[in-house]
């Protein structure tokens, strides 16, 4: 026998991380939800832009929002345990998982023009 210690099947199974999907990290009474973006007139400008600059701008707008979302989320007293904002994207929108409380209070947001509600066998990637 080599001088590596042996592992019992219980510490094995502590060891294992769930796969991707695995609802386990998602807390009680959430959901995954997308919030999309209403049109601004900067859009149609940035339709007429190349990939690069239409990429920059999408990513840079949905970034812009989710440091406003995440501000406001504060100043409501809403932790990351009730609401857990995803990555910004190239999209007009982004994924977040959350209670339904924190969505009604986000459909109220001017940025915000639907909110809809995301498949459950997915999780947010952050």
């Amino acid at each position: 026998m080599s001088g590596k210690a042996k592992h019992t099947a219980d510490e094995k199974a502590e060891a294992v991380k769930p796969l991707p999907g695995a609802k386990s990290g998602q807390p009680e009474g959430t959901a995954n939800y997308l919030l999309i973006f209403k049109e601004s007139g900067e859009d149609a400008e940035e339709a007429v832009k190349g990939r690069r600059e239409f990429y920059e701008a999408g990513v840079s707008r949905s970034a812009s929002f989710r440091q406003k979302l995440s501000g406001w989320l504060e100043d409501q007293g809403i932790d990351e345990r009730q609401c857990m904002i995803g990555k910004p994207t190239v999209f007009p929108m982004l994924s977040i998982t959350c209670t339904p409380e924190v969505v009604k209070l986000i459909q109220s947001l001017p940025e915000i023009d639907d909110v809809v509600r995301d498949s459950d066998d997915l999780t947010v990637a952050r």
